[in-house]
């Protein structure tokens, strides 16, 4: 819980400073596209998702992309899940931070870091790390369209897992 209130509060502090910015400093959206999950053992898994692959494997999110400056993007992203059978919750927030390489223009390629956590009710967590790569193109004033291939490291001592995702973003800008 301390974790999603530190994100939370990241998210808070960023978009004041994006507010300063003359230009749009904040885009909502979701994705859509497939994780390769690779385990150590061999047994490679794919999962698709409309909307997916953010956070976690191909689940559905929900991202804030916030401006600081032209060039520099910070985006939590956060999934959760709620079962009533089981009383099952899941939880995942990543943040990532980007570079835009030409943000004067109209599209530009950006490369990101990211971090992050994953939890359910059941006492399975784990922190993630990762890097992505992308291109981010403005359509018109008002909305933005990405395509992004990630890479991401689970850290637990159990899962040893990695992932390879493929995403879609379709963003508004506020």
């Amino acid at each position: 819980m301390r974790k999603a209130i530190f994100i939370l509060a990241m998210a808070v502090f960023v978009a004041r400073a994006a507010e300063a910015q003359d230009r749009p400093g904040v885009e909502l959206g979701t994705t859509l596209g497939g994780t390769l999950s690779l385990p150590d053992d061999g047994d490679a898994t794919v999962f698709l998702g409309v909307p997916g692959a953010g956070t976690l494997l191909a689940f559905p999110n929900l991202y804030v992309t916030l401006f600081p400056s032209p060039s520099f993007m910070v985006e939590p992203q956060v999934y959760f899940w709620f079962e009533s059978e089981d009383s099952n919750v899941i939880f995942s927030g990543m943040m990532q931070l980007g570079y835009l390489f030409t943000p004067q223009r109209s599209g530009s390629l950006y490369a990101a870091a990211h971090g992050g956590y994953y939890t359910i009710t059941d006492g399975v967590d784990t922190g993630a790390l990762g890097a992505s790569f992308g291109y981010r193109a403005l359509v018109g004033e008002g909305a933005a369209l990405r395509v992004e291939g990630r890479f991401r490291r689970w850290l637990c001592e159990d899962c040893q897992l990695s992932d390879v995702s493929v995403v879609l973003g379709i963003g508004i800008i506020l």
